[in-house]
């Protein structure tokens, strides 16, 4: 199924919800190369506002279903930055 229009921010954080739950993000680029990165993994995880942004979070949203989401989001976690 595809996503609702408008609604793909919704998706990005879900799945960025998975990489940093499950740590499967590149922890070595990220400390190298960016800045902010832990207070938007707090948003992320609910820490700052107490939303988890969940792929089941994602759902009503979207319209994507949450198993989805997060087999999108295991599939594309071992591609890597082309900058790298």
């Amino acid at each position: 199924m595809s996503p609702r229009p408008a609604s793909g921010n919704a998706m990005a954080l879900a799945i960025a919800y998975v990489w940093m739950t499950e740590g499967m993000y590149n922890k070595k680029y990220v400390a190298e190369r960016t800045t902010g990165f832990e207070k938007w993994r707090d948003y992320v995880i609910g820490k700052e506002d107490g939303i988890a942004k969940t792929p089941e979070w994602q759902e009503s949203e979207t319209g994507v279903a949450a198993k989805d989401v997060r087999a999108l989001a295991r599939e594309w976690a071992p591609k890597r930055p082309i900058s790298e």
